[in-house]
């Protein structure tokens, strides 16, 4: 029997060693992507609140009564626990530490709850509220699949404000190749926070827009590429970010008729003399992906491109109305015509 209970004491601390490496495994992977959005909004918020629910009563419990090896296991569930709270509240994401941790972790219950209701309390005299359905409803559509939690959603907005809500006028506003879309909603945005909403608006619509892409279980990778974006753009409005880096999107045209199609059809660009010719800085975004996107968009022309990082430098200052610096960067379709006259 002696040797029974000393087998089975063994595999107590066994069974103690195998769950720090199984904690050590998971939180590794986890610890590494704790700055991505995605991976802290894929962690349930709620259901660590009830973890510890559950944990702390037996941790007590074997300490009081002198369990001591069952009141170390819990001890690191707790830790554990914590560390996942910390990471899916967002603290270590880019542009939301200087928020804090109650302000992000009530954030992060609201969005879980994904709950219309909720936002629509925050919403009550929103600012420029047609011009809200507008970029809601052009989120909805980004994938070109509508969900009825997505109808749903925004019109619960719509019939709050007293705003005609017609989705075939939408559908049809919206039209024209995955581009054109990703372009035309990035403009919607810009043109909102060239309004001037208060910060805490354009911190509801932030949080509306991510309870809307979440609202279906399932995030397309339209809808991913386009939030990463328009989360950059709302973080620097509210001046949350921490780091700033954007990416600028860098012509280099190979002919004489090239630069000067460029030029004479986007005079706003900024020109600049580099070694071996013209490079053209056609935009600033606050995402590579997006950035890449619009690269794309120029090399199928036939125009050399590339995407330049350029790092956040702490305090300086941003340039007025930097939310439409890079809106004008869909191919025109007269630019599109030139450049294929040149060719």
């Amino acid at each position: 029997m002696s040797d029974l209970k000393s087998v089975i004491e063994g595999g107590v601390y066994v069974a103690i060693v195998l769950y720090v490496f199984r904690t050590y495994l998971i939180l590794n992977k986890l610890w590494a992507r704790r700055h991505s959005k995605e991976v802290c909004e894929s962690i349930s918020v709620m259901a660590l609140l009830v973890s510890y629910g559950t944990t702390i009563p037996f941790f007590l419990h074997r300490v009081l009564n002198g369990h001591i090896e069952g009141a170390v296991q819990d001890g690191m569930a707790l830790g554990y626990i914590t560390i996942m709270l910390l990471i899916g509240s967002g603290v270590w994401v880019k542009g939301q530490k200087r928020q804090g941790f109650w302000a992000l972790f009530r954030r992060a219950l609201r969005l879980e709850r994904g709950e219309a209701a909720d936002l629509l309390k925050n919403f009550i005299h929103p600012k420029k509220p047609k011009e809200i359905l507008d970029i809601l409803g052009r989120i909805a559509l980004i994938d070109n699949r509508l969900d009825e939690r997505e109808i749903l959603f925004v019109t619960r907005f719509a019939e709050e404000w007293g705003i005609p809500l017609s989705w075939d006028e939408l559908k049809d506003s919206v039209e024209g190749d995955e581009r054109s879309r990703f372009v035309a909603l990035r403009e919607s945005v810009s043109d909102y926070l060239a309004t001037h909403p208060p910060n805490e608006q354009v911190t509801q619509l932030r949080d509306a827009v991510t309870a809307l892409i979440h609202i279906d279980e399932q995030v397309a990778d339209e809808e991913t590429l386009i939030a990463d974006e328009l989360n950059g753009l709302f973080d620097r409005y509210i001046g949350s970010y921490e780091d700033a880096t954007n990416y600028a999107v860098v012509l280099a045209p190979q002919a004489k008729a090239q630069e000067e199609a460029i030029a004479a059809l986007l005079p706003q660009v900024r020109r600049s003399e580099v070694a071996g010719g013209v490079a053209i800085v056609a935009g600033h975004f606050n995402s590579r992906s997006y950035a890449t996107m619009i690269r794309d968009n120029y090399r199928t022309l036939g125009v050399l491109s590339f995407v330049e990082q350029i790092p956040f430098v702490p305090g300086q200052a941003q340039p007025a109305q930097w939310w439409r610096a890079s809106t004008a960067w869909a191919i025109p379709s007269d630019l599109a015509g030139a450049l294929d006259e040149e060719d």
